[in-house]
Protein backbone atom coordinates (compact mmCIF):
# COMPACT_ATOMS: atom_id res chain seq x y z
CA UNK A 1 0.00 0.00 0.00
CA UNK A 2 1.52 3.27 -1.09
CA UNK A 3 0.41 6.77 -1.97
CA UNK A 4 0.75 8.38 -5.41
CA UNK A 5 4.22 9.69 -4.47
CA UNK A 6 5.38 6.16 -3.61
CA UNK A 7 5.42 6.49 0.20
CA UNK A 8 4.58 3.24 2.02
CA UNK A 9 1.35 3.89 3.94
CA UNK A 10 2.15 1.07 6.35
CA UNK A 11 5.36 2.75 7.51
CA UNK A 12 5.05 4.53 10.87
CA UNK A 13 7.67 7.07 9.67
CA UNK A 14 5.30 8.28 6.91
CA UNK A 15 3.08 11.07 8.25
CA UNK A 16 0.09 10.03 6.12
CA UNK A 17 0.28 6.35 7.12
CA UNK A 18 -2.88 4.29 7.63
CA UNK A 19 -1.78 2.57 10.82
CA UNK A 20 -4.22 4.49 13.04
CA UNK A 21 -7.11 3.30 10.84
CA UNK A 22 -9.10 0.18 11.67
CA UNK A 23 -7.94 -1.94 8.73
CA UNK A 24 -9.90 -5.19 8.32
CA UNK A 25 -10.49 -7.96 5.81
CA UNK A 26 -13.92 -9.43 5.17
CA UNK A 27 -13.83 -13.08 4.02
CA UNK A 28 -16.54 -15.74 4.02
CA UNK A 29 -18.84 -13.54 6.12
CA UNK A 30 -16.23 -12.97 8.83
CA UNK A 31 -14.24 -9.86 9.66
CA UNK A 32 -10.53 -10.17 10.39
CA UNK A 33 -8.92 -7.18 12.17
CA UNK A 34 -5.26 -6.33 11.71
CA UNK A 35 -3.32 -8.48 14.20
CA UNK A 36 -0.43 -7.27 16.28
CA UNK A 37 2.47 -9.17 14.76
CA UNK A 38 5.68 -10.31 16.32
CA UNK A 39 8.86 -10.70 14.25
CA UNK A 40 10.17 -14.24 14.60
CA UNK A 41 12.17 -16.80 12.66
CA UNK A 42 9.79 -19.54 13.78
CA UNK A 43 7.97 -20.49 10.57
CA UNK A 44 4.83 -22.42 11.52
CA UNK A 45 1.61 -22.53 9.51
CA UNK A 46 -0.64 -19.74 10.76
CA UNK A 47 -4.36 -19.45 11.06
CA UNK A 48 -6.33 -17.22 8.75
CA UNK A 49 -5.61 -13.61 9.67
CA UNK A 50 -4.52 -10.13 8.58
CA UNK A 51 -0.96 -9.22 9.55
CA UNK A 52 1.72 -6.56 9.07
CA UNK A 53 4.97 -8.09 7.90
CA UNK A 54 8.47 -7.12 6.78
CA UNK A 55 9.23 -8.60 3.37
CA UNK A 56 12.63 -9.38 1.87
CA UNK A 57 16.07 -8.04 2.56
CA UNK A 58 14.86 -4.46 2.21
CA UNK A 59 12.26 -5.12 4.97
CA UNK A 60 9.39 -3.67 2.93
CA UNK A 61 6.27 -3.22 5.09
CA UNK A 62 3.32 -5.19 3.70
CA UNK A 63 0.00 -6.63 4.78
CA UNK A 64 -0.60 -10.33 4.41
CA UNK A 65 -3.84 -12.26 4.58
CA UNK A 66 -3.98 -16.02 4.67
CA UNK A 67 -2.63 -18.65 4.74
CA UNK A 68 -4.00 -20.44 1.67
CA UNK A 69 -2.77 -23.73 0.19
CA UNK A 70 -3.43 -24.96 -3.36
CA UNK A 71 -4.52 -28.38 -2.08
CA UNK A 72 -7.82 -26.79 -1.08
CA UNK A 73 -8.64 -25.89 -4.70
CA UNK A 74 -9.55 -22.20 -4.36
CA UNK A 75 -11.36 -20.94 -7.47
CA UNK A 76 -12.97 -17.50 -7.60
CA UNK A 77 -12.37 -16.81 -3.89
CA UNK A 78 -12.75 -13.17 -2.86
CA UNK A 79 -11.94 -11.05 0.14
CA UNK A 80 -12.41 -7.34 0.74
CA UNK A 81 -9.86 -5.07 2.39
CA UNK A 82 -11.49 -2.20 4.31
CA UNK A 83 -8.94 0.56 4.84
CA UNK A 84 -10.70 2.23 7.77
CA UNK A 85 -11.26 5.48 5.87
CA UNK A 86 -14.38 4.43 3.95
CA UNK A 87 -12.45 2.96 1.00
CA UNK A 88 -12.02 -0.69 0.13
CA UNK A 89 -10.37 -3.00 -2.39
CA UNK A 90 -11.66 -6.39 -3.53
CA UNK A 91 -9.17 -9.19 -4.17
CA UNK A 92 -10.23 -12.29 -6.08
CA UNK A 93 -7.94 -15.27 -6.51
CA UNK A 94 -7.57 -18.75 -7.90
CA UNK A 95 -5.11 -21.17 -6.30
CA UNK A 96 -5.37 -24.84 -7.16
CA UNK A 97 -3.45 -27.88 -8.41
CA UNK A 98 -4.05 -30.04 -11.46
CA UNK A 99 -2.25 -33.30 -12.07
CA UNK A 100 -1.01 -34.91 -15.26
CA UNK A 101 0.15 -38.40 -14.28
CA UNK A 102 2.53 -37.74 -11.36
CA UNK A 103 3.31 -34.15 -12.39
CA UNK A 104 1.47 -31.37 -10.49
CA UNK A 105 0.80 -27.92 -11.90
CA UNK A 106 -0.06 -25.09 -9.50
CA UNK A 107 -2.44 -22.53 -10.96
CA UNK A 108 -2.62 -19.08 -9.41
CA UNK A 109 -4.24 -15.88 -10.55
CA UNK A 110 -5.03 -12.60 -8.79
CA UNK A 111 -7.59 -9.92 -9.55
CA UNK A 112 -7.77 -6.49 -7.93
CA UNK A 113 -11.14 -4.72 -8.11
CA UNK A 114 -12.23 -6.88 -11.05
CA UNK A 115 -9.04 -6.50 -13.13
CA UNK A 116 -6.58 -9.33 -13.59
CA UNK A 117 -3.45 -8.49 -11.65
CA UNK A 118 -0.96 -11.35 -11.77
CA UNK A 119 -0.37 -15.04 -12.40
CA UNK A 120 3.22 -14.85 -11.19
CA UNK A 121 2.99 -13.48 -7.67
CA UNK A 122 0.69 -13.15 -4.74
CA UNK A 123 1.88 -9.63 -4.01
CA UNK A 124 -0.42 -6.77 -4.94
CA UNK A 125 0.82 -3.21 -4.80
CA UNK A 126 -2.15 -0.96 -4.08
CA UNK A 127 -1.83 2.76 -4.74
CA UNK A 128 -4.15 4.94 -2.68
Amino acid sequence: MKDAAGANLLDPQVSSNLLANEITVEYEGKTFPLENSVDTRFNMPRSLGLRKELLGKEKKRVLSFGEFSPEHQYKGETFTIHWGDGTKDVVKFDLYITWKKQDPTIHKKLYLNGKEYSEDSFLIEIVK
